[in-house]
């Protein structure tokens, strides 16, 4: 099967991420222009901005198709996960960064939707890895330092006893 061509970010399509998994994003004159790349397995020390095809699977294991960009690679964290659905992008986060505002609407509350997994549909050197989002945005499974833990670190110095 032929590749697709080079076209567009908001013009990628379902169809277009069963052909490629890889695709690489490029700024044209102000426009994001994706290419799709033959490749299965995604160096995290690739100097291209890469996004791969990715499974969501949302709380109520409902299971969507989209994109992410699972790796390191320079400007990888501006690149919102994005799910699409009914030939809509669905990015994880509205321009106030509600993660509410787009996912939730996959279900009847979102309850349903958070945490949602997404697993990339390629490897990074290598390995398979996946990521959760919570409600807020944040990934559920990150350890966070106790109220208790912050206040001991902020007072520092003010001995064992506290």
């Amino acid at each position: 099967m032929d590749s697709p061509p080079t076209r567009t970010l908001a013009d990628l399509t379902l169809d277009d991420l069963e052909t490629a998994a890889v695709w690489r994003i490029e700024d044209r004159d102000g426009v994001e222009m994706v290419t799709p790349l033959a490749i299965d397995d995604v160096p995290s020390d690739t100097p291209d901005l890469l996004i791969v095809r990715t499974r969501f699977r949302l709380a109520n294991a409902a299971t969507f198709l989209g994109f992410s960009a699972p790796g390191d690679w320079p400007g990888a964290e501006f690149v919102e996960p994005v799910i699409i659905h009914g030939g809509r992008h669905l990015p994880r986060a509205d321009e106030e960064g509600s993660a509410v505002a787009y996912w939730a609407t996959l279900a009847a509350t979102p309850e349903q939707v958070f945490p949602v997994t997404a697993k990339p549909e390629v490897t990074v050197d290598g390995a398979r890895v996946s990521r959760r989002y919570a409600r807020d945005g944040r990934d559920p499974d990150e350890k966070r330092p106790s109220f208790w833990r912050k206040v001991k670190d902020l007072l520092g110095g003010l001995g064992d006893g506290f």
